[in-house]
């Protein structure tokens, strides 16, 4: 009676796909600063405002736009003492997303341009809008990389290589290119070029493979 389990050898294959990037998303908005709140608030509620009607001239539904960030916040020259109140700064954002990446260096142009040198860009991310996909893709691809690795081994050690007693799958989504923040954009909103570039979905698979002790 023999209860002694098979000998099993472990491997992991990995699988990358790149693929280009079919939508962008953007924080966008304005950051206003004057001496008291009430100037402020009406100044950046105006740019706002201006920029979410541009992105809606340009093609942008309203279910793509939303408010990410509204701030209030007093500034002070902390050089003096006691400090000095300055004014006071109101931020508002809003997150876009944009469908047709071709058209992004207009949507930034008509943005930038509604909102002038107040304008903000906080972030700039390129993703896929269907990355389940891809991912199935590099999950086939790591499992022939995962397979190959354990039959070579086994050929090496002169064994036979039997079924799968244990697979762990993980997919992990490639780098996004981001933009940093940005101020007074309004004059080079034109000349802005963007490179979208392509995005790697890349999976990896770790399988135990049970071996054929009597083979070879």
């Amino acid at each position: 009676m023999d209860d002694v389990a098979p000998p099993t050898i472990s491997v992991t294959g990995t699988g990358r796909v790149a693929r280009p990037p079919d939508l962008a998303e953007i924080t966008i908005g304005v950051a206003v600063s004057h001496p008291s709140v009430a100037e402020a608030t009406a100044d950046a509620g105006i740019g706002a405002a201006a920029v979410v009607t541009a992105l809606r001239g340009v093609g942008i539904d309203d279910d793509d736009l939303q408010t990410s960030s509204y701030s209030v916040s007093a500034e002070y020259d902390h050089r003096s003492q006691p400090r000095r109140l300055l004014g006071y700064r109101v931020a508002n954002s809003v997150r876009v997303t944009v469908r047709a990446v071709e058209r992004l260096s207009d949507v930034l142009s008509a943005a930038t341009e509604a909102g002038g040198d107040a304008t903000t860009i906080n972030r700039l991310d390129f993703r896929l809008s269907d990355p389940a996909t891809a991912e199935r893709e590099a999950r086939a691809l790591a499992w022939a990389d995962a397979l190959a690795t354990a039959r070579q081994l086994a050929d090496l050690a002169g064994v036979g290589l039997g079924p799968a007693r244990r697979i762990v799958d993980g997919a992990e989504a490639g780098p996004v290119f981001a933009a940093g923040i940005t101020r007074g954009v309004g004059a080079m909103a034109e000349a802005a070029p963007i490179e979208a570039g392509t995005l790697d979905v890349e999976v990896a698979v770790a399988v135990d493979f049970e071996l054929d002790r009597l083979a070879g």
